[in-house]
């Protein structure tokens, strides 16, 4: 596709940065994240957003088409249902700016937004790869009481604050950026560098950076705010979602032995892995138990959905054990 800028002339083929939004049949949330783009000062920078629709059945189209006004947008369909297949489909295409900014479609920018993401790279020349700050947009109505109770929403939210100060990732293992709001510098991707068909594919992406050299920094500049889905609020959907990110840790966390305390035990002294682990599945199972039968209220809730990541998370770090141990790579 023609990348148009408002007055209908071809933009420059110099861009400073690149907005990358993936999305599935969620037109309207898209409409106001890319409404939102529209608006902000973009400091005389070139900027473009690329908009990969990813097997959608909605109106998602007729949106992109409909907020092309101050902003040059590109739109690409791609067929193969998977955020790492619309993800790498963007940089097939090429043609991306100095920074590419991966940005999820349920997320609204704050006014200085451009501002902060080139700001944060300027700062910091030899670093690859930045986040920024998210706060909650929560729906409309009284919340449920437990999430008021709640001390911390981070995970179950997809929520950063990491303080008002820059502050360089140099344990990626421990603190990956969110998935929905990162960016890279292009010089990287010579390398070939491609998301993997994982549910946390972004982590897995910024562990591929880092095992080879690259370093990230969060920054307080980019603000943006995350629009929690009602259905996010349900006791039910958390539980189901803290689950799936706990079987899923250990598909990131122990693919890179030098990068993760976790990968280099087990592939240095792999029993006593396993007996770590072992031991802390049983102890969590007996912490969700309590929790359990616990009173109900938002800390009983948030104890128990930590202790169901927990147990997801080593059950599944033991079948990867045992099955590293049946079949050595």
């Amino acid at each position: 596709p023609v990348m148009l800028a408002a007055s209908g002339r071809e933009t420059s083929s110099q861009l400073d940065i690149s907005v990358v939004i993936c999305t599935h049949n969620r037109a309207e949330s898209l409409r106001e994240t890319l409404t939102a783009l529209q608006c902000l000062d973009r400091g005389g920078r070139a900027v473009e957003i690329v908009v990969v629709d990813n097997q959608s059945s909605d109106h998602t189209k007729a949106v992109v088409a409909a907020c092309q006004t101050n902003i040059p947008c590109r739109y690409y369909y791609e067929p193969r249902l998977g955020k790492a297949h619309a993800m790498n489909r963007a940089l097939e295409e090429g043609g991306l700016g100095e920074i590419v900014v991966f940005l999820d479609d349920d997320l609204t920018p704050a006014p200085g937004w451009f501002l902060g993401v080139a700001a944060l790279c300027n700062r910091w020349p030899d670093r690859d790869f930045f986040t920024g700050k998210i706060h909650p947009i929560w729906p409309p109505g009284e919340l449920p009481a437990w999430i008021q109770k709640c001390g911390n929403h981070s995970v179950a939210f997809s929520l950063l604050d990491r303080g008002s100060k820059d502050r360089p990732m140099d344990d990626v293992g421990a603190e990956f950026p969110p998935g929905g709001h990162f960016w890279i510098r292009s010089r990287v991707l010579q390398k070939g560098y491609r998301f993997k068909d994982l549910w946390l594919t972004e982590p897995e992406f910024v562990m591929q950076l880092a095992r080879d050299g690259h370093r990230g920094v969060y920054g307080p500049d980019a603000l943006v705010g995350h629009r929690v889905q009602p259905s996010l609020l349900q006791a039910a959907v958390l539980r189901e979602r803290f689950a799936r990110l706990g079987r899923e840790l250990p598909h990131v966390r122990l693919a890179c032995p030098p990068l993760t305390r976790q990968a280099k035990l087990l592939k240095d002294h792999p029993w006593l892995f396993r007996g770590l682990t072992l031991a802390n599945l049983l102890r969590w199972f007996g912490v969700y138990l309590m929790e359990r039968l616990r009173s109900s209220g938002g800390s009983r809730l948030e104890r128990e959905l930590y202790a169901i990541l927990a147990l997801n998370n080593n059950r599944e770090s033991l079948r990867i054990a045992g099955e590293l141990r049946r079949n050595p790579r």
